[in-house]
């Protein structure tokens, strides 16, 4: 390593994720772009995460420690971002989650695509050689390759509903300068800030070069998670930005939605019997799933996703609540759970 000042910090939070964070490390030696730095943010683990102070090759590696608030088992995934966003002194900040491991030339291709000022680039999040995912995992990982084949050939634009920081770079001023992550957020934190950078002028760079390959491992339980934190996520942008006219971008992607999914929502207006169905819709495509009726399961797992997001939004107090919407946005696979 040369004493020429570092062209990137790399920040990976991590929490309970001793041995999928060897495993990412160990990727990020074997990089061909080589003037890195990492900064690992143990979000209280127990035990504390250890970790080298150089990679293989001489990478330096700084490990912080973020302290939970009083009844959390962790500070979250963006505090701890903030906290190496922070501590960053590079010019471009990468990012990438402890369940991931970057290709060789991941964070080559990241600062090709996204060197100039004003960009934000991220790469995709891939499915791993010999991974055996559950029924749900598998769904996810469907959900974002559609996305970024949608990106990759045309048909929409990258943008900030896409910035997901499981693997990702930008440009440590801008994102100071747009405040960084809002640590309210439990979900979706990124996208959130991608919604400021972009009012900021930042353009959305997709590189799909940029693998990293995706080593994801939820409980049926944890899945469910999402769509409520989704819906959640929803509900904070329409108060928190205004100027998106979100409720109206909700109304818009109802209307596209099927028929038949439509006519279930009301044929089932009560959130209890939406998540009574969700579940055994789940419960039925991983028996499916199991006996190999792979694209049947699927199906299944996007009507209990639906499902349990509409019934989530409609449950919310305040203004939006009974305001339904549809998710018609790829999961934001990865991250701490």
């Amino acid at each position: 390593m040369s004493d020429t000042p570092l062209a990137v910090d790399v920040i990976i939070p991590t929490h309970n994720r001793h041995a999928r964070l060897e495993s990412t490390l160990r990727s990020l030696a074997a990089q061909t772009f080589r003037e890195f730095a990492v900064i690992v943010v143990d979000d209280v683990s127990e035990p504390p995460v250890p970790a080298p102070a150089v990679l293989e090759g001489g990478i330096p590696v700084r490990v912080l420690r973020t302290t939970a608030r009083p009844g959390a088992r962790s500070a979250g995934p963006a505090l701890a971002r903030n906290l190496g966003l922070r501590a960053a002194t590079a010019p471009l900040v990468a990012f990438l989650d402890d369940d991931v491991d970057a290709a060789p030339d991941w964070l080559e291709r990241l600062v090709s695509a996204g060197r100039e000022p004003g960009t934000a680039v991220f790469g995709p999040l891939l499915a791993p050689a010999g991974w055996r995912p559950t029924p749900w995992n598998a769904w996810e990982a469907r959900t974002l390759a559609v996305e970024y084949r949608r990106m990759r050939d045309g048909k929409y634009p990258a943008g900030w509903r896409q910035f997901f920081t499981g693997n990702a770079l930008a440009h440590r001023e801008e994102l100071l300068a747009a405040g960084g992550f809002d640590e309210a957020f439990t979900r979706a934190e990124d996208i959130e800030l991608g919604i400021r950078l972009a009012a900021r002028g930042v353009r959305f760079v997709f590189e799909p070069c940029a693998r990293g390959w995706h080593d994801s491992r939820r409980t049926l339980e944890s899945w469910f998670r999402i769509p409520r934190e989704y819906a959640r996520f929803d509900a904070e942008i329409a108060r928190k930005h205004p100027e998106l006219d979100w409720l109206a971008v909700i109304d818009l992607e109802l209307s596209r939605r099927s028929f038949a999914l439509r006519a279930l929502r009301r044929a089932l207006p009560a959130p209890v019997l939406r998540r009574g169905v969700a579940r055994a819709a789940a419960r039925t495509s991983q028996v499916l799933f199991a006996l190999g009726f792979q694209e049947v399961a699927m199906h299944g797992l996007s009507l209990a996703y639906d499902l349990e997001y509409q019934a989530a939004f409609a449950s919310l107090p305040g203004p939006v609540r009974g305001i339904e919407r549809p998710h018609n946005r790829s999961v934001a696979a990865g991250g701490q759970e």
